[in-house]
């Protein structure tokens, strides 16, 4: 999917959540459409994500015990800023908002959440 097509989709899943919920409910999405621009190594990026799993699933079951502010969440963030992959990802997801010129509310979350 191209960049441009995933902004839209994602502007119109915003649609129906509250404008106070549209940063953290499209964070993840815009990491995700982000990433492959940031050429982070591949190896680095998985044993960063196994982590986070690991930590899930020792708390339980891992498909409930992910999610923004998760001790896996938090996990994982903190693999990838231990990269410097931080301060990158804000940067690329900031700079998705001057492609979502036709997605006004995929625009607004990316501002929120790259700053």
């Amino acid at each position: 999917m191209e960049v441009d097509d995933a902004l839209d989709a994602l502007d119109a899943a915003l649609h129906g959540l509250p404008v106070e919920e549209h940063a953290s409910a499209a964070a993840a999405a815009f990491a995700a459409i982000a990433l492959p621009s940031l050429h982070l190594d591949e190896d680095e990026l998985s044993a960063a994500a196994r982590r986070g799993i690991l930590v899930a699933a020792a708390g339980g079951s891992p498909v409930q015990n992910i999610g923004p502010g998760s001790p896996a969440a938090l996990e994982t963030a903190a693999d990838l800023a231990d990269l410097g992959a931080g301060p990158r990802i804000a940067a690329a997801i900031t700079a998705l908002a001057d492609v979502a010129v036709d997605a006004p509310l995929a625009q607004a979350a990316c501002r929120a959440v790259g700053a």
